[in-house]
């Protein structure tokens, strides 16, 4: 049985929320318009109430994509915004003004694939990369009887 952090499960669920929110529309003229408002509409929905780990992995991953144009309201978002928009505010903005892996790693997470783990079956493959650098893939450990993830978060 694998046991993770409920901060890496917050963090592995947000990201489906923000590109069901259509942060990127090839209809508008003015792309930073359109993500502004997907962005403030992600959001509202995490201000109305928690609205579980798969909207809040949508959401960061969303608000990711939107990059800069977001950034003003996500700074406006933690200042004045209710406890749990504070937080994925504060976790977005670190992820844009962060490392361009991470930003790439996250912009890049394909959203089909969340929740595809399932009880009784064979986990399905990811890749991990730890603080040095070295990336491990899930199927170099197939042969072992059991594989324990340990997720840090930085706070700071």
């Amino acid at each position: 049985m694998l046991r993770q952090s409920p901060h890496a499960i917050w963090i592995v669920a947000l990201a489906p929320l923000l590109s069901a929110t259509g942060l990127v529309s090839g209809q508008e003229k003015r792309p930073d318009v359109a993500a502004e408002k997907a962005a403030r509409d992600t959001l509202a929905q995490i201000a109305n109430g928690d609205p579980g780990w798969k909207a809040r992995m949508e959401a960061l991953v969303g608000l990711v994509r939107a990059g800069p144009a977001a950034v003003p309201l996500l700074e406006q978002a933690v200042k004045q915004g209710s406890p749990a928009v504070r937080a994925l505010a504060t976790q977005v903005l670190a992820v844009i003004r962060g490392p361009e892996a991470v930003r790439r790693a996250v912009t890049g997470y394909d959203l089909a694939k969340l929740d595809s783990a399932r009880l009784g079956q064979v986990a399905p493959d990811f890749s991990l990369t730890d603080l040095s650098g070295k990336g491990y893939r899930l199927r170099q450990f197939r042969d072992r009887k059991a594989v324990v993830l340990t997720f840090f978060m930085d706070d700071g």
